[in-house]
């Protein structure tokens, strides 16, 4: 992969109601990486105002998805972010 090709494509954001914003919870992502489409990324805001993405878990948490290493996740996160505009100045 060239580094002009994203790793992620089709990023849909949709934003948390206020009770959840007030928690850290902003919002949850859809994407495609590669060949494999992606719900129920959840996206917040730690006590120290990072923004991180939650990966979810299948039923009962038996089979997680999730980026093999933090690199990736760096990856991940910059390219999401960057699809919904809040990686530096916070979600619109």
């Amino acid at each position: 992969m060239s580094s002009s090709e994203s790793p992620v494509s089709s990023v849909r954001f949709t934003r948390a109601g206020p009770s959840h914003r007030a928690t850290g919870l902003l919002g949850w992502v859809s994407c495609s990486l590669g060949a494999v489409h992606l719900d129920g990324i959840a996206v917040r805001r730690t006590r120290d105002g990072h923004r991180v993405l939650s990966f979810p878990r299948g039923r009962g948490g038996r089979f997680p998805v999730r980026p093999i290493d933090d690199g990736a996740r760096l990856t991940i996160e910059r390219e999401i972010f960057a699809a919904i505009d809040i990686y530096e100045g916070g979600p619109r």
